[in-house]
């Protein structure tokens, strides 16, 4: 794999046959090569490469990219490097952009003189779709990283593979789990509580992380009030039950002494 990555991906053309080295964490192995980097994740197999000097940098712009073209751009990267993938297993969700900004301060009215902004990188998403039926979670989603003008810098994907299916029972309808949700707060001490997101699918986790199987959930995302930050909760679809977020893991840290640097502030 990594020597398809390393001989034929757009990506990687600036050092394509030249040597690359490999070096191993707990979690992945990383393969790289000048400012190309490859990653693939033990656990799942999950791949990320990336140009690092192109990465959420702003390039001079030729020009505005429509959605469209944007689009096409990252299905023909879809088609050639994923062979593995099954299209019609693949859904397009969103463009996203990453926004570079650039602003001055007068430092005698407090102001800001002037701000710029340019794109640096747009990120197209796909979702997995398997039957009609979407996974939610971190895992199922390929993301495809272009420049500023259109040009592949990167691509990430946890897109694991299937076996044959080893239960089929009816799931509880949304109803149910609206019901069991608001049991659930019902001794929240809040004056009200908003439900703004519901997404029902397959779960898969992410990209450290090993799974035997995609079973069914519902996720429902909350808010206590307009200040408030959205909450998301994940629900068995089969039972009801409430899933538990994994712990956050202890451990030791070092405190560090900063050195600043200021930048130069413009005044008139």
């Amino acid at each position: 794999m990594q020597k398809k990555i390393f001989s034929q991906n757009p990506v990687t053309k600036s050092i394509w046959n030249k040597k690359f080295t490999r070096k191993e964490t707990g979690e992945e192995i990383i393969f790289s090569s000048n400012n190309i980097e490859f990653r693939v994740a033990k656990a799942t197999g999950a791949e990320a490469l990336i140009d690092l000097n192109r990465y959420t940098i702003s390039e001079k712009q030729q020009k505005i990219l429509e959605d469209k073209e944007i689009k096409e751009i990252a299905n023909k990267y879809l088609k050639d490097q994923f062979p593995d993938i099954n299209l019609k297993e693949v859904k397009f969700m969103k463009i996203k952009k990453i926004i570079n900004a650039i602003g001055r301060f007068d430092l005698k009215s407090k102001k800001s003189l002037e701000i710029s902004s340019q794109i640096a990188n747009y990120i197209v998403i796909y979702q997995r779709i398997i039957n009609g039926i979407p996974v939610i979670g971190p895992g199922g989603k390929i993301r495809i990283y272009l420049s500023s003008n259109g040009e592949p810098i990167g691509h990430s994907k946890i897109w694991r593979p299937l076996g044959k299916p080893i239960l089929v029972k009816p799931v509880l309808p949304t109803n149910k789990i609206l019901r069991i949700f608001i049991k659930r707060h019902s001794k929240d001490r809040v004056e009200s509580i908003k439900v703004v997101r519901l997404y029902f699918g397959y779960f898969a986790k992410g990209r450290y992380t090993k799974q035997k199987n995609l079973r069914p959930f519902y996720i429902i995302g909350y808010v206590y009030g307009p200040n408030s930050k959205l909450v998301l909760e994940r629900y068995d679809a089969y039972t009801g039950k409430f899933i538990e977020p994994p712990k956050e893991k202890s451990g030791t840290l070092k405190i560090y002494k900063m050195k600043y640097t200021l930048p130069q502030v413009l005044s008139r």
